[in-house]
């Protein structure tokens, strides 16, 4: 008889806090094992194993210790878990207008209350208090006049109670309003979405943005079967019958898939300006994530081109890949991409920056979360919840401190003081006068990192292609 051992923790996504005791529990059928396990945990800062093996022979609790931030794997058998610990939510001060915001889909992808309260936890742990969500008008309002918000309305409520900035967005209509059974076509009379938009907005005086309609002018055509002239009649009714209700609520255009290309073009020759309050679009990446600065200057250029100055938020911001990624080497990369999209895009004036996103929702595809779909978070999600408390608030001051082109610079304002975040491809070494930095220096996961020498007036230290946190005077 094979007698079955596994561990698990009670923390949601194996998501431990700094410098608390970490505890797995020891699961097995027999109180005394049969076949003792041996249990190795390993640093992937450091790329070493902190804990080179501790063999149990008995179930029940395992206690690890106490954890510096960063990303760890426990190996046992041939199985392994991964785990992060963060900076304690309690401890952190979470910033207004902050630019770290997170696409999370809560009412679609959470069913009840317990999981989305479990999200909701990992998303405080992330130090993020701005999402995106989702709703669906054909669920709603299924008959004409007959709305059901039921675990639509709760899930905003729970998310708002809990302090969170939501911002919304949706993408059908039901079939009495496009008299097609497919939810992409657009309502036959806008004003039907109107008053639904308005009625979502009376109900829901919370939230904060209306994004209206997610990227119509992707061509599969998955999202809109519309054109650019029809879009902008329902975008200018929603803006009317919202605003009539919540004046202080911002309207967001589409969000385009892509460069401003023909439907952009065309819906820019109606008389928009006055129908948005924010211009958005999406950007998702399998290369360098430099690109995103040419992106960016794209829309820039046509905005200015139709004299038009509007606040720029990417709303969603990812890797272009759907496969499940599985080495080392790949999950550092995608955790040092993360927070390069991030500054890239902040550096270029982007007011706000929505990663995409929270979890993964298919086991073998559509793997763009900073968390598998039972939780366990990723090396990215390290990275993330590392960055926001690094850099606060995410106020941008400027770039290119250091004199030399193969080094990436970026400083920030937290509120408290200002960092600078340093990269480069290659290993490179820099000289920083003691004036201006002081020697503490945090690795991608928040680590403290010694620099490679020091004297009276400096500080020599070593950068790579992981983004390094420097603070300043």
């Amino acid at each position: 008889m094979v007698i079955k051992t596994n561990l698990t923790s009670n923390k949601v996504g194996n998501i431990f806090f700094e410098w608390e005791d970490i505890y797995f529990r020891i699961n097995s059928e027999d109180l005394i094992l049969k076949e003792p396990i041996k249990i190795e945990v390993k640093d992937w800062s450091k790329n070493k194993k902190i804990i080179k093996e501790i063999e149990i022979k008995k179930a029940g609790t395992l206690n690890l210790g106490k954890l510096e931030k960063g990303y760890y794997s426990l190996s046992y058998k041939k199985e392994k878990i991964n785990f992060g610990v963060v900076v304690n939510p309690n401890k952190r001060k979470f910033a207004n207008n902050s630019p770290f915001c997170l696409d999370v889909g809560a009412c679609w992808f959470f069913e009840n209350e317990k999981s989305l309260k479990d999200a909701i936890s990992i998303i405080k742990s992330l130090g993020v208090s701005c999402i995106r969500d989702r709703f669906s008008w054909r669920e709603i309002e299924k008959m004409k006049g007959e709305f059901d918000f039921g675990w639509y309305k709760k899930c905003m409520e729970i998310q708002l109670k809990e302090g969170l900035e939501l911002h919304q967005t949706f993408h059908d209509s039901p079939e009495w309003a496009s008299g097609k059974k497919e939810e992409t076509y657009p309502p036959k009379n806008p004003i039907d979405m109107g008053k639904f938009l308005g009625r979502m907005a009376s109900e829901m005086k919370g939230v904060s943005s209306w994004e209206i309609w997610n990227e119509p002018d992707c061509q599969d055509p998955y999202f809109f079967t519309g054109t650019p002239r029809e879009y902008f009649s329902l975008l200018k009714t929603s803006y009317k019958s919202i605003k009539g209700k919540n004046s202080k609520a911002k309207i967001l255009l589409c969000s385009f898939s892509k460069s401003p290309e023909e439907f952009a073009k065309k819906l820019f020759e109606e008389s928009i300006k006055n129908y948005f309050d924010v211009y958005n679009f999406h950007f998702y990446t399998k290369r360098d994530p430099i690109e995103v600065i040419d992106r960016i200057k794209e829309h820039k250029k046509f905005l200015k081109n139709h004299k038009i100055d509007k606040p720029l938020w990417i709303t969603e911001i990812g890797f272009k890949r759907r496969k499940v990624e599985k080495s080392k080497k790949a999950l550092l990369k995608e955790a040092s991409n993360l927070v390069k999209l991030y500054l890239y895009s902040i550096s270029e004036g982007v007011e706000k920056v929505f990663w995409f996103i929270l979890a993964d929702w298919s086991g073998k595809k559509y793997n763009y979360g900073l968390m598998k779909k039972d939780f366990t978070p990723k090396p990215t999600y390290i990275a993330l919840s590392n960055l926001t408390y690094q850099l606060g608030r995410g106020k941008y001051l400027n770039q290119d401190y250091i004199k030399d082109k193969d080094i990436k610079t970026f400083i920030f304002d937290t509120g408290e003081k200002k960092i600078m975040v340093a990269w480069s491809d290659e290993k490179k070494e820099i000289i920083l006068n003691k004036s201006n930095f002081k020697n503490k220096i945090f690795d991608l996961f928040g680590k403290d990192l010694t620099p490679l020498s020091e004297d009276k007036n400096s500080i020599k230290v070593e950068t790579d292609s992981n983004p390094r946190y420097i603070e300043m005077h």
